[in-house]
């Protein structure tokens, strides 16, 4: 099958943050490979992207496990050939303190958010680095560069998934292969409570217009990377 726009493949693209980015991209004429937990919600996201005239496929996938990633990641390259850009979006949290959360909590938010992208990350990027071309674009979040009490395992996670990705940039580097990590604070999706979104609604940022600045540091010219993005609400941090 070819593509005429970027062939994009999102994670965590069922909901949220993950599905307005999926918009975004769609928008300006990239296919977009839906992928998720849910087939359902994917379904939604994809039918809004056809009604407004995009190309999409869905792709459920569980980032947690092996087989799960490369059945997704072979069944994306089959059909398109390449993978222009990959979303790392997957994640999950709990707010906790340290004392209060439990092994099987901190096992799984590590094993989605920072386990799911070396293992989603790994199953592209022999393609990427074959092609001498490719984005690697990761959401992680502020938590990783500054201190925020009742998320632990989140920001273990997170900061783990940054070093992680600065090592991969590093290796990349002069093979046409652009890592950029995305540092957003408070952003109003489906991860907060309904209490903490009706509270701070008005200075949390939308995922709307956080997407589109997401999406100008992947059409740069090939020798420039945004390596880095910090996206904060001019407020600054929230105090639940």
């Amino acid at each position: 099958m070819m593509a005429n726009g970027r062939v994009v493949w999102i994670t965590g693209a069922g909901s949220g943050f993950g599905s307005a980015l999926a918009e975004r991209f769609s928008m300006n004429g990239d296919v977009v490979v839906l992928s998720g937990r849910s087939a359902g919600s994917l379904n939604v996201v994809a039918q809004k992207i056809r009604s407004n005239k995009g190309t999409c496929e869905v792709i459920p996938i569980d980032v947690q496990k092996v087989a799960s990633v490369r059945k997704a990641a072979n069944k994306v390259l089959r059909a398109y050939n390449r993978i222009d850009v990959l979303v790392n979006n997957a994640g999950i949290t709990a707010f906790k303190s340290f004392e209060a959360t439990s092994e099987r909590e901190f096992s799984k938010i590590v094993s989605t958010n920072l386990t799911g992208m070396f293992l989603v990350t790994k199953s592209v990027l022999r393609a990427m680095l074959k092609e001498r071309q490719g984005i690697i674009l990761n959401v992680l979040s502020y938590a990783a560069k500054t201190t925020y009490t009742g998320s632990a395992a989140y920001s273990a996670s997170k900061t783990g998934g940054a070093a992680m990705m600065n090592v991969l940039r590093e290796e990349t580097r002069g093979k046409g292969v652009q890592v950029i990590n995305i540092y957003p604070g408070a952003i109003d999706t489906p991860m907060w409570n309904d209490r903490a979104r009706r509270k701070f609604k008005k200075e949390m940022m939308t995922p709307w217009e956080i997407s589109a600045l997401i999406y100008e540091a992947t059409v740069q010219k090939p020798n420039v990377v945004v390596e880095e993005l910090v996206i904060r609400p001019q407020s600054g941090d929230l105090h639940l």
